[in-house]
C-alpha cells in the first residue's frame, strides 16, 4: 500500500521534538541544564540582594522557582527556532516537500527530498497511532510520521495501520487498535 503527502519544515520540527523527547539521555541533559540555570539564578539572587541573610535566601529560593518555571519553556522555544533554521538550511526552504511511503513485506519504503530508503520491519521498534498520524520509530533510523493528510478516508488510514502492524510483528504497538 502506498501513500503520499506533503510536509513542511514545521512538521519536521514537530517530529524531531517528539523523537528527542523519547530519549532518556536528552531528557537528562535538559534536566541538568535546568538545574544548572536554577543554581546560577539562586547564586546571583543571593549575591545581589542587599538584605539580611534570611531575605537573601528567600530571593535565592524565589529565583529557583522562577527559573524552574520559565527556563524549560524558553529553551523549548529557542530549540524549535534553531531546529527550524537547521531544517530550512538542510532542505533548502520552507517546503512543502513530498513524502511517499509504501508498506510491503520487506519494510517501509520512504521517498523524500530526492532520496529513497527502506526501513526493514525488524528495525521498527514501535508503531503508534498518534493525533498527527501514524508514527513509526525505528532503530537506528529515527522517526517517521505518516500524516493523516496522506489518507483519503479514515478507512484508508485504518487499513494502512492494520497492514503495517501485520508486518511489524516484533514492534511495540500503541494507540487505538
Amino acid at each position: 500500500m502506498r501513500v503520499r503527502f506533503d510536509f513542511t519544515i514545521d512538521d519536521m520540527v514537530e517530529v524531531t521534538e517528539r523523537a528527542t523527547a523519547r530519549s532518556g539521555l536528552i531528557r537528562s541533559w535538559r534536566s541538568q541544564s535546568t538545574v544548572v540555570m536554577c543554581c546560577i539564578a539562586a547564586a546571583l539572587a543571593y549575591m545581589t540582594v542587599p538584605a539580611p541573610t534570611g531575605w537573601r535566601l528567600f530571593a535565592a529560593a524565589a529565583a529557583i522557582g522562577i527559573t524552574a518555571a520559565l527556563y524549560p519553556a524558553g529553551m523549548a522555544s529557542a530549540r524549535k527556532s534553531r531546529l527550524r533554521e537547521f531544517m530550512r538550511e538542510r532542505f533548502g526552504g520552507e517546503g512543502p516537500y513530498t513524502c511517499e511511503v509504501e508498506i510491503g513485506p520487506a519494510g517501509l519504503q520512504v521517498s523524500q527530498a530526492g532520496t529513497r530508503s527502506t526501513r526493514e520491519w525488524r528495525t521498527i521498534v514501535s508503531i503508534e497511532d498518534v493525533a498527527a498520524g501514524i508514527e513509526f520509530v525505528s532503530r537506528p533510523g529515527g522517526t517517521l510520521v505518516v500524516r493523516n493528510r496522506a489518507f483519503a478516508t479514515p478507512a484508508d488510514r485504518a487499513e494502512f495501520l492494520r497492514l503495517a502492524r501485520s508486518y511489524a510483528t516484533g514492534a511495540q504497538i500503541s494507540g487505538p487498535r
